[in-house]
């Protein structure tokens, strides 16, 4: 096959030409080869398409996603964390699910250096954390706001019976 590629065997062959060629080389070979073959091509389709995208087209096809399957798509690489932490898809989740403005619009937290967190996400989580404790029925014992020191009103009277 190196004669196909040497340089003073270089043909120039057109699209069609190229499809014909392909299309007799595949009938002359053994399912063995065909299987090879189809090991070598597969991985060249099983590109990440969303990286590929700009970010706003990205975006627009990750907002189809339900909450759960953005959390877990953002599980896949780098990038599409980045994209799942976007601000402005989580307010529009939230905004779907009826949730208005999270309580610390203002404030993002750094989860990593130069990664910033969702102030919009964060409120749809809190919010569904909120309801499927709800639903579960199970309830926690309520955390005291500040811890006081007992003050003589807060002990106990011991009275004496006679």
């Amino acid at each position: 096959m190196r004669w196909l590629f040497s340089s003073r065997m270089r043909v120039r062959w057109s699209g069609p030409e190229k499809l014909l060629a392909l299309d007799e080389l595949i009938d002359r070979c053994e399912p063995s080869q065909i299987k090879y073959m189809m090991q070598v091509i597969e991985p060249q389709f099983q590109r990440d398409f969303i990286s590929l995208l700009p970010k706003e087209l990205a975006l627009y096809v990750l907002s189809f996603l339900e909450p759960r399957d953005l959390l877990r798509a953002a599980q896949t690489c780098r990038y599409w964390r980045v994209l799942a932490e976007d601000n402005l898809l989580w307010r529009e989740k939230c905004r779907e699910e009826g949730i208005e403005e999270p309580l610390n619009l203002r404030k993002r937290r750094l989860l990593s250096p130069g990664f910033m967190y969702s102030p919009w996400k964060f409120a749809f989580m809190r919010q569904h954390k909120i309801d499927m404790n709800w639903r579960s029925g199970e309830l926690k014992a309520p955390k005291p706001l500040s811890r006081r020191h007992p003050g003589p009103a807060d002990t106990p009277q011991h009275s004496t019976m006679h």
